[in-house]
């Protein structure tokens, strides 16, 4: 667990091996989605256990959102079957994903994505990308 400094929010890291440096590390990062990850039939909190269980070393990284009325309303609209953009990390959760991934000692990754995209500034934080996968949502 990791206890952010700056917003008291808890995030947990969950990891299949101790040694993860000069490795390319199977990383999948969640953002917390209050109704989706017990109800929805997506699976992406699964998708990061089974990682765990089938890629090594790897890291199921669950970022905790503090205040639920910022996703509730869209997370009904996406239980409901409408079709919404997809939510986009901010930089204040990559950054907080960063930090805990260099605190593991993470220095390259490949990283499980629903949205593949660039992961800008975190090469400040010491992390490299070298692969993306792609996930179905």
């Amino acid at each position: 667990l990791f206890r952010s400094l700056v917003d008291n929010r808890l995030h947990t890291a969950i990891m299949n091996t101790q040694d993860l440096e000069n490795q390319v590390v199977n990383v999948r990062v969640h953002r917390q989605r209050p109704l989706l990850d017990p109800f929805s039939k997506a699976g992406l909190t699964d998708y990061g256990l089974d990682l765990l269980a089938k890629s090594e070393p790897a890291i199921f990284l669950y970022l905790s959102v503090g205040d639920f009325s910022e996703t509730i309303e869209e997370e009904f609209k996406m239980l409901a079957g409408e079709d919404i953009p997809p939510t986009r990390m901010d930089s204040r959760m990559l950054g907080v994903g960063s930090q805990i991934l260099r605190h593991l000692k993470v220095e390259k990754m490949r990283v499980h994505m629903t949205n593949p995209k660039p992961l800008k500034g975190i090469g400040g934080y010491g992390l490299e990308v070298v692969d993306t996968v792609s996930i179905q949502s």
